[in-house]
């Protein structure tokens, strides 16, 4: 048996820059996206989150900052990536220069797409627990009927 020689391996690590959670992330989702420089979101979710209450408290917060946002609640589960080009349709459109994903893995993974796509920042905020979505830079949406994975 070789001995194997933990020189013998690279290891990099990409994490986000910023993990923010607890009671009231939602409030300090405008606050956020202010201080990276936004004027203009784009928060990508899917249809059922506008009826919730979390939709409230980041539009709250980010009119309470001033800024203007467009929402796109048109992600579906297991997301072709065809819903990844409309939804890069709508943010070009708005004139977003931040994308927030609201939701769930496929709504986070759209969300990485297009920001990489359109070369935006984005904030991330999971809304369902077991994916990590939120901490990899992957992407993963279905391209004719198969899953691809996609870095940005």
């Amino acid at each position: 048996m070789n001995k194997v020689d933990a020189d013998d391996y690279e290891f990099h690590l990409l994490l986000p820059m910023s993990i923010i959670f607890g009671s009231g992330a939602a409030q300090r989702i405008g606050g956020e996206a202010e201080r990276l420089g936004a004027k203009k979101v784009c928060i990508v979710t899917s249809r059922g989150m506008p009826k919730r209450g979390c939709m409230e408290q980041v539009t709250t917060s980010l009119s309470s900052h001033g800024l203007g946002f467009h929402i796109f609640a048109g992600v579906v589960p297991e997301p072709p990536i065809e819903n990844a080009y409309d939804c890069l349709s709508v943010a070009k459109a708005c004139g977003a220069d931040l994308l927030i994903g609201l939701g769930g893995g496929s709504v986070l993974d759209v969300t990485k797409k297009v920001a990489s796509d359109l070369g935006l920042r984005k904030i991330l905020m999971p809304t369902t627990a077991g994916t990590g979505s939120e901490v990899t830079n992957i992407s993963v949406l279905k391209v004719e009927g198969r899953k691809e994975a996609f870095v940005g």
